[in-house]
């Protein structure tokens, strides 16, 4: 299992391209945001992971993997976007 989280302070400072003022948009009204994540291999061919980033938004994915043989895997995958939920599941098959 890996776990991972980090921690960023934008400092204040003009766009490169238009010259107008940085939006870090982070939390709590500063330009500090947090990401973290988990990735577990629970077994040979199936893996949940996990990623997660707070700022003035929150999102967060999580994602289950499980390979079917040699040659099919099934992903689920679970997205939360500040309030908006997204679904989805695929499946592949390699030749």
């Amino acid at each position: 299992m890996t776990c991972s989280g980090e921690f960023f302070y934008g400092l204040p400072g003009d766009d490169h391209k238009t010259g107008a003022p940085v939006s870090h948009a982070g939390f709590n009204g500063t330009n500090m945001w947090a990401r973290m994540g988990v990735d577990c291999p629970v077994s040979k061919g199936t893996n949940v992971s996990w990623t997660g980033m707070l700022a003035d938004k929150i999102a967060s994915e999580l994602s289950f993997k499980q390979k079917v043989g040699d040659k099919t895997s099934v992903e689920f995958v679970n997205k939360y976007n500040n309030g908006k939920v997204d679904v989805g599941m695929n499946f592949n098959y390699n030749v």
